[in-house]
């Protein structure tokens, strides 16, 4: 790099103003950063609060009990005025039940057109300024849940409209929540049933009818157990029909050790050695091995001198109601990790971009203060390294960015014209390091040209930066096999290589496993997130004073 040998004093001081300006436009990278961390924290808080509600969901009672947690839901998650729940019957076309919170019960018929003529302001009520609906229909069933937010526009100042992402997240609660209404309306039909049962055992007969028709799975088994019916409904959700499960108990062919906690089968256990109702949530297999959560509603039956004739068990298919809770939860522990980085990448790179410019700065006043000529040129050196440094970071940032937020994009490329040009523009790193390529297979490829180029760049220089300084035969050797459906890299070194207490951190951000050099940390954790992106696999071995191979495997 040419290093000029004389400044004056008004390129010193433009100098200075250039890396004053620079020094600006890294403070406000620091604050989009933050600004980023703390939408992740708000919407990481939306998905914790809508675990809530589907914890509370799970252990409502009755269909009104649902719709006012739902409207009230509606009012806190998504930050608006009103929040309004509805469940009608549509084959008698009659209203089940409905719930309105945070506005005036004035609506013409209650229903989503209720607030569309609200909206035109035809009923004199206050007209809206815009409001969002869905509705869900279970499969097989008479109950639509309807759903809306809306504001006022006396309030429309006040709250946000929806974002095209704030309405799909809206859609997505909608649809958790139908199971749930299913579900009661389901148990307090059963229920009822049962009730009418016991009272007779004239009544069993019709339990059999009853159990025929509903879609929970019924399951009639003896005193001690064993199970003597089963319904259709329990054939279609298991898997088992009556011939394969006569005279077993449920939990010899349903269950299977570590599906369920022990505090819940022990109470279990506890209230039918009791002879009492119980109601439990439970994981099953059914009989292709596939799990599936039931919510486990077991009656006794007695006879008329109150001894114990049959147990009643109705399990209701719950499955989608615990998955989405599953999906909401690997949701939050995925955006606390993210946040978790976001606080790492905001600090590192706060101290790794200020550091530099802190030298500079201290450099340049060194010049201000050395009228030496001499003295200048060896500042001005330094500079440049300090300079150098900084735009790598920068570089490995802008990388990671950009593979987080682009999507993949394959594109035909000659890829050993590719390797090639990219050996010779590296291998200007270190001259004494002999570097080769072996090739198998095509040359030509389908991949995402970008991060592939990324990734190779990393690892090549890797290779060479760390070989063994001031020793001859030192060597880099490029594998490379090209198959129809897949692109094999393998990339070796001989050598300082890493220690094995370094060997599963390696791929971690920011982490060095060596002071030598200038390198972030980033590099192999870019490495890894771009193969992450690519659904490719990724490996490192290692030894050290020996040195290191890396090799990863790319779908075409």
């Amino acid at each position: 790099m040419f290093v000029p040998q004389n400044l004056s004093n008004e390129e010193l001081l433009q100098a200075y103003l250039d890396l004053q300006a620079r020094v600006t436009q890294f403070s406000s990278i620091e604050q989009e950063l933050i600004n980023m961390r703390d939408t992740l924290d708000q919407e990481l808080e939306v998905y914790k609060r809508m675990n809530d509600f589907h914890a509370e969901a799970l252990e409502v009672g009755d269909v009104p009990e649902l719709l006012t947690l739902t409207a009230e839901y509606v009012v806190d998650l998504f930050e608006c005025e009103m929040g309004y729940a509805r469940v009608s019957d549509v084959q008698s076309n009659t209203l089940v039940a409905d719930h309105l919170e945070g506005g005036q019960r004035n609506l013409a018929d209650r229903h989503v057109s209720g607030f569309r003529a609200v909206r035109a302001g035809t009923d004199g009520a206050t007209p809206f300024a815009w409001h969002e609906a869905a509705e869900r229909r279970q499969p097989q069933s008479s109950l639509t849940l309807t759903v809306v937010a809306a504001v006022s526009e006396v309030r429309a100042g006040t709250y946000t409209p929806f974002s095209a992402k704030k309405a799909a997240l809206f859609r997505l609660f909608v649809e958790s929540c139908a199971p749930y209404v299913e579900n009661i309306h389901a148990t307090a039909q059963i229920q009822h049933q049962l009730e009418t049962i016991r009272k007779s055992e004239l009544e069993q007969r019709r339990l059999s009818l009853i159990a025929t028709t509903t879609h929970s799975g019924v399951i009639i088994a003896d005193p001690h157990g064993h199970i003597q019916w089963v319904n259709d409904a329990f054939t279609a959700n298991t898997g088992y029909a009556l011939d394969d499960v006569l005279g077993l108990k449920p939990k010899d062919f349903l269950q299977a050790p570590g599906l369920n906690d022990v505090e819940t089968l022990r109470n279990l256990s506890r209230a039918l050695a009791a002879h009492e109702n119980v109601s439990v949530d439970l994981k099953n297999l059914r009989k292709n091995g596939e799990p599936f959560y039931i919510r486990l509603n077991v009656t006794p039956v007695f006879d008329p001198e109150q001894r114990l004739v049959n147990f009643i068990g109705i399990q209701q298919d719950i499955t989608e109601g615990k998955v989405n809770q599953e999906q909401l939860q690997a949701q939050n522990e995925e955006l606390t990790k993210i946040n978790q980085e976001l606080d790492q990448f905001v600090y590192s790179i706060s101290h790794d971009l200020r550091a530099p410019l802190l030298s500079i700065q201290g450099l340049l006043d060194l010049i201000d203060l050395d009228a030496g000529q001499e003295g200048n040129a060896v500042y001005l050196k330094m500079i440049a390294e300090s300079v150098s440094r900084l735009d790598h970071t920068i570089l490995e940032i802008l990388n990671y960015s950009r593979n987080a937020r682009l999507d993949v994009h394959p594109v035909e490329f000659n890829f050993r014209t590719y390797v090639n040009d990219l050996v010779a523009d590296l291998s200007n790193l270190r001259p004494d390091i002999a570097v080769r390529v072996d090739w198998t297979g095509e040359e030509v490829v389908r991949l995402d040209e970008v991060r592939v180029g990324v990734l190779l760049k990393n690892i090549v220089s890797n290779a060479l930066k760390y070989s063994k300084q001031g020793q001859e035969g030192g060597e880099v050797v490029l594998a490379v096999q090209v198959e129809q459906d897949r692109c094999s890299v393998r990339v070796s070194d001989n050598g300082m290589g890493i220690g094995q207490e370094h060997l599963d951190k390696v791929f971690d951000m920011f982490y060095r496993a060596t002071q030598r050099g200038a390198g972030t940390g980033l590099g192999l954790y870019i490495c890894k997130e771009i193969v992450d992106k690519l659904n490719g696999t990724l490996s490192l071995h290692s030894t050290l004073g020996e040195g290191t191979v890396v090799e990863f495997t790319l779908p075409q």
